[in-house]
């Protein structure tokens, strides 16, 4: 039964995210949103939901989304998606373990 629900799910995603790429932004929301109705702790949903948002540069939104996700399973993401997230929108820098971290960081 979870393979079908997966099945769904990866459906109802790529037709959000076709919609949205198409300039229907809100009938990929409104797709997503009708499905999270149906599964409140669908990580996949909010994830998704989540990288709408960012693409239509609500940052705000799409943390939101995400920490619900991360909130129901921690284990999703994996440092190497973190961190170039954080480089990405963060000015986040990596500093070796041997180099020394600038006083005003």
């Amino acid at each position: 039964m979870r393979y079908m629900t997966k099945i769904k799910t990866d459906k109802i995603i790529e037709e959000a995210m076709n919609a949205f790429h198409n300039d229907k932004a809100e009938e990929a929301f409104e797709l997503l949103n009708h499905e999270l109705l149906e599964d409140l702790n669908s990580v996949e949903i909010l994830n998704a939901l989540g990288g709408l948002h960012y693409e239509s540069d609500n940052l705000k939104g799409a943390l939101d989304f995400w920490e619900k996700s991360l909130a129901i399973d921690d284990n999703q993401v994996d440092d190497a998606d973190v961190t170039e997230f954080a480089k990405e929108n963060f000015n986040f820098v990596e500093y070796d373990e041997d180099e020394e971290i600038p006083a005003s960081v």
